[in-house]
């Protein structure tokens, strides 16, 4: 087997579409399986990789980590000439995913996608609801030759089984934990002493980016109806970036509670954030599988946490 995987978003992008795709390259590496990666080039340069061909790209807008390329046709062809591919995996469904969709048409190869993205949820958040119907006629369209459609989650494809996809093309592409990089052993004194938070205080966790479609406002409001209520000794810790980081300053601001704000923040320290926090609060409504909150579920054999912001499948 020879894998041409195409896709709009890749690693060093910080999301969990190319945090999954990147860890399935690398098994597949690790099983001696050939992977041809087509994928925009990020904003940030790159080393040459001998895996991954990078083309010129701009940030979409309803999903900025996934960014929309301008590959070379005649680039891709020599490129997938060379590799001869057994089969062709279609990742996102925009200009890179219709190449290798347009190339195992052409060439007759088989052809499976990964359905990773609600768009059609963001549209709300972006003034665009307008183009619901028109989105989802465009992604069957896309889908209506692929052998195999994987989902992440049972949601997401009772979800595509109700809009009439034919339910023995979709099948469940589970995940699972590394229990090595997350475990629920930290040193919560040390770690909320080095951000001037008190040892008693109650820490509840958001870990992802700060943009509308995360909902980030609700969890605000709602924490500090439970910080003024409940729990006086309550923090809310926001580890991530994004363009909604000042209007949610502002917001917490003006609702007088107690967020501290880590910003983009990375592994190791973000395994003490998880393990640490007593509440994982995560409130965005248009996840297919939010991988930030199954990170969190490594740490239910220790010190777990006590609750979630999440439905199963919705997170």
């Amino acid at each position: 087997m020879r894998i041409a995987l195409f896709t709009d978003t890749y690693a060093p992008e910080i999301n969990g579409v190319a945090r999954t795709l990147e860890k399935w390259e690398n098994y597949l590496r690790s099983r001696d399986i050939p992977c041809l990666v087509f994928a925009p080039q990020p904003e940030s340069a790159l080393q040459q990789e001998a895996t991954v061909t990078r083309f010129a790209s701009l940030p979409f807008f309803l999903y900025p980590e996934c960014r929309l390329a301008f590959p070379n046709p005649i680039h891709i062809h020599r490129a997938l000439h060379s590799f001869q591919p057994t089969i062709v995996h279609v990742a996102t469904p925009f200009n890179l995913g219709l190449c290798g969709l347009h190339y195992a048409r052409k060439h007759r190869l088989p052809l499976v996608a990964s359905y990773h993205t609600h768009f059609d949820r963001y549209l709300a958040f972006y003034n665009t609801r307008w183009m619901v119907k028109m989105l989802w006629r465009y992604m069957e369209w896309f889908h209506q030759d692929c052998r195999f459609i994987f989902v992440p989650s049972e949601s997401t494809l009772q979800e595509l089984r109700g809009r009439g996809w034919d339910e023995n093309r979709l099948a469940v592409w589970t995940r699972g934990i590394d229990t090595k990089r997350f475990h629920p052993g930290a040193d919560k004194d040390a770690l909320v002493a080095r951000h001037r938070l008190s040892r008693h205080s109650f820490i509840v966790l958001y870990v992802g980016r700060l943009a509308p479609e995360k909902n980030l406002d609700c969890a605000i409001a709602a924490f500090a109806k439970f910080q003024r209520d409940i729990c006086k000794d309550a923090i809310f810790v926001i580890a991530g970036d994004g363009p909604s980081m000042q209007t949610l300053k502002q917001q917490a601001s003006r609702e007088g509670i107690s967020v501290c704000f880590l910003g983009f923040t990375a592994m190791p320290a973000l395994q003490q954030w998880y393990a640490a926090a007593d509440v994982m609060l995560f409130p965005s409504p248009t996840e297919t599988f939010g991988n930030v909150v199954f990170g969190s579920d490594g740490m239910r054999n220790g010190r777990h946490l006590r609750g979630y912001g999440w439905s199963r499948g919705h997170g």
